[in-house]
């Protein structure tokens, strides 16, 4: 019946996407070239299929919202700035939610507008999204590096000073060996250089 229909579905769902995140994963692992390219392609079309089988009257928007935020990045990958509507989507959907994937999407959307070069859209995603990081309670990486991205909205707009002290709060919460301390110190570093202090950024 009804039920048993929903319940295939939902089994559908999770194959795929466990599908999406294998292909996310090889999209990632796979250096850049033709193979990134073939495995981002394959992220598109796996998450669309993925998109395709969660209706909102299954409750499985949750999964749509993932599928839509890897799609997204992966169309933007492909030269495809369509993309941008589905990581938007996604942030949507996460936000009516009260999900933390929305917060993955934010930093998304900022890393994709810094790579076509629009920084003032990059900017406004960090200042979108850390109201909904603070909701989050400012916990896990997610959340750690979209406060992060402050630093390079304040150095870009000339707030050198308040890109150091950003910098200076990131290093005292997660020490020099987080993923997040090289970019850190190369950030301090650029701008102790544009400041003359050469023995201070080495």
């Amino acid at each position: 019946g009804r039920r048993s229909g929903a319940d295939r579905c939902r089994r559908r769902a999770c194959v795929h996407r466990r599908l999406l995140l294998g292909e996310w994963t090889a999209a990632r692992k796979d250096g850049a070239g033709d193979g990134r390219l073939r495995a981002g392609a394959r992220v598109v079309r796996a998450g669309r299929v993925a998109g395709g089988l969660l209706p909102g009257r299954l409750g499985l928007d949750d999964v749509r919202a993932h599928a839509l935020n890897n799609i997204g990045t992966s169309r933007i990958h492909l030269g495809d700035t369509g993309g941008f509507i589905d990581l938007e989507t996604s942030i949507e959907i996460s936000e009516e939610l009260g999900s933390p994937e929305s917060l993955r999407g934010y930093n998304n959307l900022f890393s994709n507008h810094v790579a076509i070069g629009n920084l003032p859209k990059a900017a406004a995603a960090v200042r979108a999204g850390i109201p909904v990081a603070e909701r989050f309670g400012n916990t896990g990486n997610t959340a750690r590096w979209l406060r992060f991205e402050r630093v390079h909205v304040a150095y870009w707009e000339g707030r050198w000073d308040e890109a150091l002290a950003l910098i200076e709060e990131t290093l005292s919460e997660v020490g020099f060996e987080h993923g997040l301390s090289r970019f850190a110190l190369e950030m301090r570093g650029r701008i102790r250089i544009a400041r003359d202090d050469v023995a201070g950024a080495l």
